[in-house]
């Protein structure tokens, strides 16, 4: 599962590698670190959330068998299911960023009176859209350290435990997408002096693949994940607002994402956000001595009305 630094959630959280994550820890709009993430099988994929939402909960992915369609078709969304998958995912990341979250969105920039800033100059949180592949060194790092910072300890009480390779490994997934948020500096004397941008301060991953069952194409929330600074302003919902967008736009049925159970802020985020538990997600399990082994992680979705 992914896991978000908002209040704690996370990909809520990581349960099942199998699932996305989506949980999301600390406040980012989510729940408090209320990403989350995973599904129903023994092996769970995990997903994070802002909110430090892990939203680690995602559908197991497979790779479409269906010939490319042509961009007409694509932009209707006529070609459905694994068709609609491929073509999305074999797109020029160019062209999946001008068609889907052009540089011209008003999505891309964020500002809020919960943010304090200094007086010395103004602070604005910019949005950026950027693939798995051409994530710098340094981002990737960044990226890794508000998981570990807001969700590590909740992947370690879970079935699935704390697993940083395989978590890296995952966020190298090519199909794997990012919202990178940073604060630029916009005073006309930093920027004269060459000063580069901050690190990033957040972020939220997905991936557009077919659910659990493999019946339709859904944008799984992998992580969502907010540095302290920045949670409970709104920041985390603004992410989930543009994963949803970017989601009608390919043309899917629902966003989802996985959250841990023990994560009741990235939940409770979610929940504000109008998800609720998807019918695939997992029940607890009655072993044959009566004693229920209860489920770590829920995966929740969220129909997109187009």
């Amino acid at each position: 599962m992914a896991v978000a630094t908002l209040p704690q959630p996370g990909p809520g959280n990581e349960p099942r590698e199998v699932h996305r994550k989506a949980a999301l820890q600390g406040d980012r709009g989510n729940s408090d670190q209320q990403p989350v993430r995973q599904s129903r099988s023994p092996n769970p994929r995990k997903r994070t959330f802002d909110h430090d939402e892990s939203a680690r909960s995602r559908p197991r992915k497979r790779h479409a068998e269906a010939s490319i369609e042509s961009d007409t078709n694509l932009e209707r969304p006529a070609s459905f299911g694994p068709n609609l998958v491929k073509d999305t995912n074999t797109l020029p990341f160019s062209k999946f960023r001008s068609r889907f979250l052009p540089s011209s969105s008003p999505l891309l920039t964020f500002t809020s009176d919960k943010i304090s800033t200094d007086a010395a100059y103004t602070l604005s949180l910019s949005i950026n859209l950027e693939p798995s592949q051409e994530l710098s060194k340094a981002d990737f790092n960044s990226c890794f350290s508000l998981i570990k910072e807001t969700s590590s300890e909740a992947y370690r009480n879970s079935w699935k435990g704390w697993r940083p390779k395989a978590k890296q490994t995952e966020m190298r997934d090519p199909d794997m997408r990012y919202l990178l948020v940073r604060r630029y500096p916009l005073s006309k004397q930093l920027v004269e002096a060459g000063d580069s941008p901050s690190p990033v301060l957040g972020f939220l991953s997905f991936m557009i693949t077919l659910d659990d069952d493999y019946e339709y194409p859904v944008l799984y929330i992998y992580e969502i994940h907010l540095s302290s600074e920045f949670r409970s302003c709104g920041l985390g919902a603004h992410l989930m607002q543009i994963a949803e967008h970017i989601g009608r736009g390919v043309g899917v049925t629902k966003t989802m994402l996985t959250v841990f159970a023990s994560n009741k802020a990235a939940e409770r985020f979610y929940r504000r956000l109008e998800y609720s538990k998807d019918e695939i997600s997992p029940e607890p399990r009655i072993l044959r001595n009566g004693l229920v082994k209860p489920v770590d992680y829920m995966i929740m979705s969220k129909v997109l009305e187009h």
